[in-house]
């Protein structure tokens, strides 16, 4: 593979990103797979690339970039929160609700995401005393 100056991977970057926006998917993946494949220390490229495959619904896949996004930035919430989304619609609540006990660890109450983390571990205990 071809490595590209700084100046093309933006460019690169910043094309896939408009096909995201335009919900071309497909598209955009192709692209964001190249970058990370050349730049594997890049936390925007594998974001990207694991909202990518979140959006067409390859989860497992999405999980793994989402891993990947959160060893870059450990400080970072959203990788696990939306690794926890991904593993919801797996069918996989228990560690869906490990993700967003990670992920509450690295907020508190008046960030953003608290809200949501709140709502769908509730989601989970209910999902739980159902099954």
């Amino acid at each position: 593979m071809q490595h590209l100056s700084d100046q093309q991977s933006i460019k690169a970057y910043s094309f896939a990103e408009k096909l995201y926006q335009k919900r071309e998917y497909v598209k955009s993946l192709e692209i964001l797979t190249h970058l990370t494949s050349l730049y594997p220390k890049t936390y925007a490229y594998w974001f990207s690339l694991s909202s990518c495959l979140q959006a067409l619904e390859d989860y497992e896949s999405a999980v793994k970039g989402w891993a990947i996004t959160h060893v870059l930035h450990e400080s970072d919430p959203y990788p696990l929160y939306y690794a926890a989304v991904c593993y919801f619609s797996l069918n996989q609540k228990h560690e869906a609700y490990f993700s967003l006990t990670e992920c509450e660890k690295l907020t508190d109450s008046s960030h953003q995401l608290s809200d949501s983390i709140d709502s769908m571990k509730k989601l989970i205990e209910a999902y739980d005393t159902t099954s």
